[in-house]
Parts: structure tokens; sequence; C-alpha cells
């Protein structure tokens, strides 16, 4: 019988799902074709002993990982061993319980909201604050560095806390903001080398875990930044970045079908006046 094959991220294992079950029935990403199985059960059965973090284990996390690679189990076992070490050397498993001190006023970072998917949200602007810049000159690269991990980690830590009771949540969402941007402040050398970090940690290390990447306010110069780098993301990545300028009108219904407004700081122009 032809058939293809279901990921269950609920139960950690591989389910056979028959073709003529429709499509709208479970999520396309996790139906596998028999190459990709092949590949996704020699690759698993390779690494899940020696993975650490409780998010790599998922099944989900894995397939993405291995698709990522082409299917190239040689290249994905070497690659998500390389993440062990990784998380190893930099207590990544600890990191949201670090103290930040004054660096998580200066760069306000949040994830205490949910998508209508009741997937997590990220969210970060640069009104008022973000001086990268500033804050390297002050000796703090080594903390600040700290803090970007914890920001592309930690929105992926909420996915595998959601995901325990509403199994179908396996991503998270990014909104940023560019309103009060700079050249002097966000644009220096300095600055552009640490947006590029973020980029790199999650194209690195959560490929295809996020569903969308919004960016909104975005000025020229970011605009064509991102879309300079876009050759350089995969596929997956290119897929989830929506860049919107600073017209209201574009960005607030796209953001607004998907975050309700009245969890949102008035900064990200939402309703909520707590920020």
């Amino acid at each position: 019988m032809n058939i293809k094959y279901l990921t269950c991220l609920c139960f950690f294992c591989v389910i056979i799902i028959p073709r003529h079950v429709k499509s709208d029935v479970v999520d396309e990403e996790l139906i596998l074709t028999q190459k990709e199985k092949t590949a996704f059960d020699k690759f698993k059965a390779a690494v899940y002993p020696k993975l650490s973090l409780e998010m790599m284990k998922h099944d989900v996390y894995l397939l993405r990982w291995i698709r990522a690679k082409n299917l190239d189990v040689q290249l994905a076992e070497r690659d998500i061993l390389e993440m062990v070490k990784f998380v190893r050397v930099n207590k990544i498993e600890n990191i949201m319980e670090e103290d930040f001190g004054d660096i998580m006023d200066e760069f306000p970072y949040h994830m205490d909201i949910v998508s209508f998917k009741l997937s997590p949200i990220g969210y970060g602007s640069t009104e008022g604050a973000w001086d990268i810049r500033r804050t390297i000159l002050q000796g703090k690269r080594t903390q600040l560095m700290r803090y970007v991990y914890r920001m592309v980690f930690g929105v992926m830590f909420k996915v595998v806390e959601i995901n325990k009771k509403q199994p179908n949540v396996t991503k998270f969402n990014v909104l940023v903001s560019f309103d009060g941007f700079n050249l002097v402040q966000h644009m220096c050398p300095l600055c552009v080398s640490t947006y590029i970090t973020l980029l790199q940690l999650y194209e690195r290390y959560l490929p295809g875990c996020a569903e969308e990447i919004i960016v909104i306010n975005s000025p020229t110069t970011i605009h064509v930044l991102l879309n300079m780098l876009r050759p350089f993301f995969s596929e997956s990545t290119n897929r989830a970045l929506k860049i919107f300028g600073p017209n209201k009108t574009k960005w607030k219904p796209y953001r607004d079908a998907r975050i309700d407004p009245n969890k949102l700081p008035e900064q990200f122009g939402g309703n909520r006046l707590d920020r």
C-alpha cells in the first residue's frame, strides 16, 4: 500500500498514516516521504541518546533538522552534536534563570503573550532602548551576547512548555519594531554584527521553528539590510520573514489577524497600557 508517515510530537514516535487521509487532518509539515522517514529514523537513532535540551528530543524538531540538512544524515548528526557542545559550554539549559541585571532594561524583550494559534511570541522594540554600541563600549559585550542566547532559546523553551498542554503548538512567532531607529545608535558595525548573530543562531540551531518573524516600522536601511541577507537565509526563514515599513495601515491589519492587539503595548500599535 502506498503510504506516508506522520511524526507524532505528543508521543515522540512515528506512526503510519494512509495516503487517503486528507491533508487538513494533519499538519503537512509532519507528513514524511519514505526517503524522509528512512533518513529521520537513522538520524534519530544516532543522536537521541546524546541530546541534552528537552526541545531537541521532540520528533518535530529532529524532523526539521534533518530536512534543513537535505536528509544528509552524516551532516545532520555532526551539526547537532556541535549544538550539544554549544549548549553545554554556554550552559543554555539554565540561561533563563540567570540574572542579567540592567541588560534586560536596556534591551527590553518579552515572551509573555501568545498568538491566536497559542504560539508564544517574542517581541522587542528599538524605541528608547537597544543602544548596542554604548553597551559594548561599556565592556558588557559578553553579557550582551549571553542575553542574545537567552532571546533565541527562550522563546523555543516557551514552545516546549506550551506544547505539553497544546500539542499542536510547535513553533513560535517574533515581532520586532524599529520605531525610534537611528543610524548611530542602531547601525554601528557592532550593532549590525549583533543582529546578524541573532539570525545566525536561529538559522543554525532552530531551523524552521519560527512560524513568522514580523518586522514593523522598518526604516529603509533595515529593509535593505534584511533583503541583502535573504540569499543567505534558508527557505523556511525567508518564508517566515515579513518586513513592513512605518506605514501602520499596512502592517497593523496583518499583525492584528495574528496577535490580539489588547495583549500588546502601545509601542507595538497595541492597546495595553502597562508598558
